[in-house]
């Protein structure tokens, strides 16, 4: 019966020893190796930062259960703000919805002059201008 050959991939990666974090890094490096336990260590840091810039916490709490009992005081903190956030939202898309055209498009109410200290600022869509332009030009407006 024949023998299956191995494949194995290699990666190599730079390391700046002038920069103090990499430094450490590196030392944390000759570590793992020693104990043998850097192949493992490089595979579960991929996988984790892979799991969490797809917004995923498994591969998180798969590694490091203590996590979970880590946060449950913050939570339970949140939690008693969140009601109140939520009631803000509804009120907030409520009033957005309550203007004359319903929809988030539509202009916010004048201000008064003779109640507010703030200049009034007006601004107006260009089409044919590019947005970062039309943008400086209303900063610039807040400064006259």
């Amino acid at each position: 019966m024949p023998r299956k050959s191995r494949y194995r991939l290699r990666y190599t990666f730079w390391l700046n020893h002038h920069d103090p974090d990499e430094v450490a890094v590196a030392d944390t490096i000759e570590i793992l190796k020693n104990e043998r336990s850097f192949t493992s260590t490089v595979r579960d840091g991929i996988m984790l930062a892979n799991d969490l810039r797809q917004g995923r916490v498994e591969v998180l709490l798969k590694l490091f259960p203590w996590v979970v009992d880590a946060l449950r005081p913050f939570v339970q903190e949140s939690g008693k703000d969140t009601d109140d956030l939520k009631r803000e939202l509804v009120a907030l898309r409520e009033a957005v919805m309550a203007r004359e055209g319903g929809g988030y498009g539509t202009p916010p109410p004048k201000r008064l002059a003779a109640t507010d200290d703030a200049p009034e600022l007006v601004l107006q869509k260009k089409s044919g201008t590019d947005a970062a332009a039309n943008f400086l030009a209303s900063l610039a407006a807040l400064g006259q």
